[in-house]
């Protein structure tokens, strides 16, 4: 969502960010936005907040994770992205007067809305993670899905004493991951990584780790081929390995992985050019 901000204001867009639906009891709070190079606007006052998303020719984003229309805005857009309700927070199904937008289609697949345009606007991160020369890669790293209850399972089915493959392991969790706000010093911790395994399919940590020369690998949790699971995850082509047995055709399309972010990144400003005529269309 900050991306897409930043997008829509170098666009010519009037674009505010705020946090006021999550902090009713308080009269101001922090916002945390992205660095600099984002022109869009913070709001810290909830009651300023409030106002503004009243007015006739303001238009409210809000993610599936916030129920109903907490700022009583007169114009509401709700983009999904993730499965509604899938983080235990937010409606199942939303108001018809509301414009609906869905970051991939399988998020509102067998719903009324399954119909929604698509919004996919991806954080390619090519400037930031990258490989860097001199850096000895003496660990492993584990990466742990939030709340895996079939951890033990899965580690006992992939990470078997006889496999040879891991030297140094670290298990790690994402959400510490998520905490690191150094991004120079996460890329810099990649970089002293050999192999990257994921019990998660779809962050884009896989994606990280590659760029910054890991070889990366997503652990198939289902029965799910790799041609299944790139078309569902079409970012996921080149350069990260769908079990150890598709390691060498990962690391051979390594170099095909920057390309494709790079169409990726030209293809966030159609999504965002839609967005507008679709928004403008809907209201006048």
């Amino acid at each position: 969502m900050h991306l897409f901000a930043k997008m829509l204001s170098d666009m010519g867009e009037d674009v505010y960010m705020t946090l006021a639906h999550d902090v009713r009891n308080r009269e101001n709070y922090t916002a945390v936005l992205p660095g600099s190079g984002n022109n869009a606007k913070e709001i810290t006052s909830y009651e300023e907040a409030m106002a503004l998303a009243q007015e006739d020719d303001v238009a409210v984003i809000y993610p599936e994770i916030v129920s109903g229309n907490p700022m009583n805005a007169k114009k509401v857009i709700r983009w999904v992205l993730y499965y509604p309700g899938g983080h235990g927070a937010g409606d199942m199904v939303y108001d018809s007067s509301e414009l609906i937008f869905t970051y991939f289609d399988r998020y509102l697949k067998g719903t009324s809305h399954e119909n929604s345009p698509l919004l996919t606007i991806v954080e390619t991160r090519l400037n930031q993670f990258f490989s860097m020369e001199g850096i000895a890669r003496e660990y492993d790293c584990i990466l742990i899905k939030k709340g895996a209850a079939n951890f033990e399972t899965l580690k006992e089915r992939y990470l078997n004493p006889n496999y040879q493959l891991l030297d140094k392991p670290i298990f790690i969790l994402d959400g510490l991951l998520d905490k690191l706000n150094d991004v120079a010093q996460l890329n810099g911790i990649f970089n002293q990584v050999r192999n990257f395994i994921s019990f998660d399919q779809a962050t884009y940590y896989n994606i990280m780790a590659s760029l910054s020369g890991c070889t990366s690998i997503v652990l198939p949790i289902n029965d799910m081929s790799r041609e299944q699971w790139t078309k569902e995850m079409p970012l996921y082509q080149h350069g990260v390995a769908y079990g150890f047995d598709d390691i060498e055709r990962a690391n051979d399309t390594k170099f095909q992985l920057v390309a494709s972010l790079r169409e990726t990144e030209k293809e966030n400003f159609v999504h965002a050019n839609k967005f507008i005529e679709m928004v403008n269309s809907r209201w006048n």
